[in-house]
């Protein structure tokens, strides 16, 4: 299911990533003529809670899915977007986390490495983000998310997820 499921998902989000300024003033002028302030919170609230939830159980091209929905919420303020996004996502993967370490279904010497890989690229990321121009950003990621998708029909994202089903073996057979 995954294989189908996760580059339609990608290939979704890159559109809306990529028309998230045109899309948010849509929003915008709809609220506008329904007498509303601006567009109400399940506009993004309701899709990204159900990227949240996809996330904590799969995580593959969940930050893309994240960074599409906040996209629009932001009005394409790649910036605003990203950084609300790598929170949303550390907070998904601290729940997640928990809940994993707590049922003993945490493969640790993993799960360490991708931590220090997931705190280089987080603060190299930040960097990267403060120095790059926005529209710079929007172009690779409209131009890479797609070519990623379409070269990798498989998904197989090293995640917390993918650690625990490899541990679902070892979880099956103890007593």
């Amino acid at each position: 299911v995954f294989e189908v499921l996760v580059p339609l998902l990608l290939g979704f989000a890159t559109v809306l990533f990529a028309f998230a300024a045109r899309i948010n003033l849509w929003l915008q002028a709809r609220a506008k003529a329904r007498g509303r302030a601006g567009p109400q919170i399940g506009v993004t609230g309701v899709p990204l809670i159900l990227t949240s939830i996809y996330g904590g159980y799969f995580g593959a091209g969940v930050g893309v899915l994240a960074l599409a929905v906040l996209s629009v919420a932001t009005a394409g303020d790649y910036r605003s977007a990203n950084m609300t996004k790598n929170v949303v996502m550390g907070l998904n993967t601290l729940a997640a986390s928990i809940v994993l370490a707590v049922q003993g279904a945490v493969s640790w010497p993993p799960t360490l490495v991708m931590m220090v890989g997931a705190t280089l690229g987080g603060f190299l990321g930040g960097q990267l983000a403060r120095v790059a121009p926005p529209a710079a950003m929007l172009s690779a990621t409209a131009t890479i998310s797609p070519f990623r998708t379409c070269t990798s029909p498989r998904a197989k994202s090293p995640t917390l997820a993918s650690i625990v089903r490899t541990m679902a073996p070892r979880m099956t057979n103890s007593p």
